[in-house]
């Protein structure tokens, strides 16, 4: 018998070439599926060794994040985000701080405040025309026939309601320590107190079905009989092991939260409700709505999917904003293949308060393929990539160099402490360019990767933040200084000798040719001519509609991570003169931007976003990954995207090139539309995407459907093709600011609509 069985010596090469990432600790089970043990066991450790390597998992080269579970718009209002209901194409969420608002979800990536009415505000239900809000001075019925214009009608008295639901011509009402309310909404200009009842215990949730209402009381559910409503009985009770929050009821079953547990119920029979099942995600819970065999349940620690198609075995399957960063979800709505949360947290920035909109997907979240966790240690604002190696920026220590040779098992090989609080990394062999706040440019060694060393610095006069290297400089952008270029020609004496400032505050840069592309933060992009780099100066500039943060260059296009406002897409054919000509937003604020093929990879801060860039002009969202801590930094390895959040790396598979993208404004089946920027203050640019040849109308019309202007009426050719809508009617004056409505019709009779906000 020879030492190396002959099934083996194939794998031979991969062996030797990752001998460091085998483990010897195989499961005798896992030895016998893989090889008839006993007839091999004298080849010895070797044969472990291949075994361990040809039975190892192998991850996907590639997945559709837009199956996923994941983040597709958002909206902010003020602190105090409360509750949402979702009926149509529109939401509408209560805030302590905001009142009660309609927001358009037409385009779940791009909601859009339609109409509000100011008072405190805490739940919201909906039915037919009308919403009904519980907060201060009481119950509020609201007409919401005209979403932008919705109008207050009646009130009653009920100060302490804090959940609310709707049946026919009752609205029933938990509330608090008062007990539950049976409110006569049959004239919704005078409702009617006609029902309450007493409980030692505060009433926190309700929900009904049938000619029941589920009550969250202390820590039971209770089951009232409504079928007389003016006189509710109860019927039923069962049990919790804390404190009940709220109910939401889906065919024979009943789903409560507690503080920490979500709770199955079986309600077959009203009279003896049955706990089946519970589970617990993480953090403390608040709200749940159910969608198939799926319950989505809000709390301190975001949005949880939870596979309910076991009752009695319920499994947790993945969080949205998993550690809380984006401070605690609160009410929860479902309509089709959305998920909405009201989200707030009063040590958040405003632009994290508000409406989150999530897509369903299959339910589940994106795997990481490896990961490196560096533990409260870490403090990781950056990644870069070279060869086999990701080099971290780690604020508070410096450089980190990891092996990524095998994804699934990356390793911390060496690093080398930086003073003064790394910003961003470079990398360019054999040496690597840090810039950091407080000491400059420092040049590392990186030959020996295991033990990378200083050559070199040079100190620049403010808080640098990114940095890019060409040919025998380093461009920095140097925070309110701008741009500073230093001659690397001797990395061991690096020296500056050229800078220019920018108007705003300097975060990235980016060079092609004789152009360095400086991402100025509310200044835009600004483009810098460095054929002299001893005098480099302003050449043009594009002011960006959110916060210019980074930047990366694809052919002619600049494509910028622009804060709250996702993906800009510029055009620098002429770099005198950049025109703005797409953008994708992104659920969060947009830090770094990374191309690999026809997408593009965002590190929002959250996690990380794919936008599809095949048609730089029309990008569109195409999915994404909430990941633990905060997300800075973001590269392309081989067929992998590395994501650098605060304590480390997630690797992740890249988004295959056939994508499940998020739905565009319209949809009809020959016929797709988007508008960008939207909103909008002058011009707004109009994506067209036809899968045939087809004659297209387009027109304007206002939310009350009259036509505003007549755009075109012509013939295209399949394919992707854009026009401009000036902000002008038929008779060229400028529109007053409000919601716009692009309707595109072809021959074959196919119609997409999609709305437009102009702001004045």
């Amino acid at each position: 018998m020879p030492l190396i069985p002959g099934f083996l010596i194939p794998y031979l090469p991969v062996f030797s070439i990752r001998f460091r990432a085998v483990t010897l600790l195989v499961a005798p089970v896992r030895l016998i599926r893989c090889l008839r043990w006993k007839e091999h066991a004298a080849a010895g450790a070797l044969v472990v060794i291949g075994i361990s390597l040809l039975c190892a998992p192998t991850a996907a080269e590639c997945i559709d994040y837009g199956e996923f579970f994941h983040a597709t718009g958002s909206i902010a209002t003020l602190r105090g985000a409360e509750d949402v209901a979702v009926s149509g194409s529109f939401a509408y969420m209560t805030a302590t701080r905001s009142g009660f608002l309609v927001i358009d979800v037409s385009d779940p990536s791009c909601p859009q405040l339609a109409g509000s009415c100011a008072f405190y505000a805490w739940c919201v239900a909906v039915s037919g025309s009308y919403a009904y809000v519980t907060g201060s001075p009481g119950l509020q019925v609201i007409d919401i026939t005209s979403p932008a214009s919705p109008q207050m009608l009646g009130s009653v008295d009920m100060p302490w309601a804090v959940d609310i639901a709707v049946s026919g011509a009752y609205a029933y009402a938990a509330n608090g320590y008062s007990g539950f309310c049976v409110v006569d909404i049959s004239d919704p200009q005078n409702p009617q107190i006609v029902a309450t009842m007493d409980n030692p215990d505060y009433v926190r949730g309700i929900a009904v079905s049938a000619s029941y209402a589920y009550v969250a009381v202390g820590c039971t559910l209770q089951v009232i009989d409504v079928t007389n409503a003016p006189s509710p009985q109860v019927v039923g009770s069962v049990n919790m092991s804390a404190e009940a929050w709220r109910v939401a009821v889906c065919g024979p079953r009943a789903y409560v939260t507690t503080d920490s547990t979500l709770v199955v119920i079986d309600i077959t029979d009203p009279q003896t409700p049955q706990v089946m099942g519970i589970v617990n995600p993480p953090g403390r819970l608040y709200d749940v709505a159910i969608s198939g065999t799926h319950a989505y349940v809000t709390g301190a620690y975001g949005l949880h999917a939870i596979d309910i198609s076991d009752p009695w075995n319920p499994q947790f399957i993945c969080s949205a904003d998993p550690d809380g960063w984006l401070g605690r979800s609160r009410g929860v709505a479902i309509s089709e293949d959305q998920v909405y949360g009201a989200v707030s947290g009063d040590g958040l920035p405003p632009d994290w308060n508000g409406l989150q909109v999530f897509a369903i997907g299959n339910s589940r979240c994106p795997e990481a393929v490896g990961s490196i966790d560096l533990g409260s240690g870490g403090n990781v604002f950056g990644v870069a990539v070279s060869g086999t190696y990701a080099f971290l920026v780690d604020q508070a220590y410096g450089l980190r160099v990891i092996d990524i040779t095998v994804p699934q098992d990356p390793r911390i090989l060496g690093g080398v402490y930086v003073p003064g609080s790394a910003r961003a990394v470079a990398v360019r062999d054999p040496y690597a360019y840090m810039v950091t706040y407080y000491s400059g440019l420092q040049v590392i060694d990186i030959t020996n990767p295991e033990s990378p060393y200083i050559v070199g610095s040079v100190a620049l006069p403010e808080y640098a933040y990114g940095v890019a290297v060409s040919g025998t400089y380093a461009y920095v952008a140097d925070g309110y200084a701008g741009l500073y270029v230093v001659d690397v020609t001797d990395p061991r004496s690096p020296a500056i000798v050229g800078s220019v400032d920018t108007p705003g505050v300097a975060r990235g840069v980016e060079v092609t040719g004789t152009y360095a592309f400086v991402t100025d933060r509310a200044s835009g992009l600004q483009v810098v001519d460095i054929k002299n780099p001893q005098d480099p100066q302003i050449a043009g500039y594009l002011d960006t509609p959110g916060s210019a943060q980074d930047v990366t260059l694809a052919g002619h296009y600049a494509y910028v991570a622009d804060g709250a406002s996702g993906l800009q897409v510029i055009d620098i054919t002429s770099p005198a003169s950049p025109q703005l000509v797409g953008g994708a937003d992104t659920p969060y604020n947009a830090e770094d931007v990374v191309l690999s093929s026809t997408h593009a990879y965002i590190a929002d801060g959250h996690g990380l976003q794919v936008i599809d860039i095949a048609n730089p002009e029309c990008p569109r969202l195409g999915g994404g990954v909430s990941i633990p801590r905060t997300t800075h930094g973001v590269a392309v390895s081989g067929t992998h995207v590395i994501a650098a959040h605060f304590h480390g790396l997630w690797i992740l598979p890249l988004q295959c090139k056939s994508a499940s993208l998020v739905p565009p404004v319209g949809t009809a089946a020959n016929l797709r539309i988007r508008a960008f920027p939207n909103p909008g203050s002058h011009h707004t640019r109009i994506c067209l995407e036809l899968s045939a040849n087809s004659r297209v109308a387009a027109s304007i019309h206002d939310v009350t459907g009259r036509r505003v202007r007549a755009l075109l009426d012509a013939t295209f050719p399949a394919g992707v093709r854009d026009f401009v809508w000036d902000g002008r009617d038929d008779a060229g004056t400028p529109v007053a600011a409000g919601i716009y409505l692009v309707r595109l019709s072809t021959d074959d009779g196919d119609v997409a609509v999609g709305r437009v906000l102009i702001v004045r």
